[in-house]
């Protein structure tokens, strides 16, 4: 393994060895249906742009979800967007 691959599990296991109970944790959860018109917008945009919005939206998929769906009850939802926040508390 690289130095950077050490580092990167490094960071990753002091953080995860960090989290403790008492620490607070936000959820939010959003459901979406698909929204048919959009999605051909959106697919038109795309091949307008060359790809690079697929790329886009490769890099930040809620951006896609909010893009191509349209909010809707918990009952009807085809996709479920969860948002966790984690505040974190470290002893000084």
């Amino acid at each position: 393994m690289h130095m950077i691959q050490y580092i990167y599990l490094f960071i990753v296991f002091f953080i995860t060895m960090s989290i403790r109970p008492r620490d607070i944790c936000n959820q939010e959860l959003e459901s979406y249906t698909v929204s048919k018109v959009w999605r051909v917008l959106v697919y038109l945009a795309v091949f307008l742009t060359a790809g690079l919005l697929r790329l886009l939206f490769h890099w930040l998929p809620h951006w896609y979800i909010r893009a191509t769906h349209r909010k809707c009850s918990l009952a009807e939802a085809t996709t479920l967007l969860l948002k966790v926040a984690l505040l974190l508390s470290f002893l000084r």
